[in-house]
């Protein structure tokens, strides 16, 4: 009784992490980063483009974003009306155009004004211990 017991407890818990875990693809955001902007080059296509970022052209963060243009800031509106393709998430933008061939002529990259809160502070909320402050 005692081995079948810590069996079922086992396999239980093993379930439960794997259930976890299978989780995980579907709280990935797409993310922007300066990183994927410099392996952008002159000549690529969309979908070169496209496979890079990761996913299709599009506002990722429901038109509530919040970017560095210069010295001021600027809004997904912003980027999406002055750009043929633009990626707009929720750690930076990404605005392109092309040429009359399809192939990318200039891209520009805009931080995000304030990032999203990690993993660690949004638990950190969400617990808001007084051993956290």
């Amino acid at each position: 009784m005692n081995k079948r017991r810590i069996l079922i407890i086992f396999l239980v818990w093993t379930a439960l992490a794997f259930g976890a875990m299978s989780l995980f693809p579907f709280l990935h955001r797409p993310r922007f980063t300066e990183k994927q902007w410099l392996q952008l080059k002159p000549g690529m296509s969309e979908e070169e483009v496209t496979a890079i970022l990761g996913c299709p052209s599009g506002d990722y963060t429901g038109g509530k974003g919040m970017y560095l243009f210069f010295i001021d800031d600027c809004p997904v509106s912003f980027v999406r009306s002055h750009y043929e393709k633009s990626w707009c998430g929720h750690h930076g933008a990404i605005g392109l155009v092309f040429d009359n061939e399809g192939k990318l002529r200039r891209a520009d990259y805009f931080p995000v004004l304030d990032p999203p809160p990690t993993f660690w502070e949004k638990l950190k909320g969400w617990l808001s211990f007084e051993m956290f402050r």
